[in-house]
């Protein structure tokens, strides 16, 4: 807690790679930077979960996007393998030559 056993509010910073303490004050000074403080928290709390579900949103758009791109991919090779193609070199669609008979 930012609040130490004598009734001062510190609040931490971080500058770089340490960690600095900065003195807010003891009684109304320290209670409304304490509050102040705890707004923030509970609001980058609330945007983090808005994220996360939005994510959770996204990928499963996503999943079900790749599932549709299987299937459409599918029917696309067994159609085009029907009406005479193959893929040349794992590339390409071509037709297949057909033979000439005399």
């Amino acid at each position: 807690m930012p609040w130490d056993s004598r009734g001062y509010y510190y609040r931490k910073k971080r500058i770089g790679a340490r960690v600095v303490s900065e003195y807010i004050g003891r009684g109304m000074s320290g209670t409304f930077a304490a509050a102040d403080d705890l707004e923030a928290q509970e609001q980058r709390a609330q945007e983090r979960a808005s994220t996360q579900a939005k994510r959770r949103e996204a990928d499963a758009l996503d999943q079900s996007i790749a599932a549709a791109d299987e299937l459409i991919s599918a029917a696309m090779n067994q159609a085009l393998e029907a009406a005479g193609y193959h893929r040349h070199a794992r590339g390409q669609w071509r037709k297949r030559r057909e033979t000439k008979s005399d």
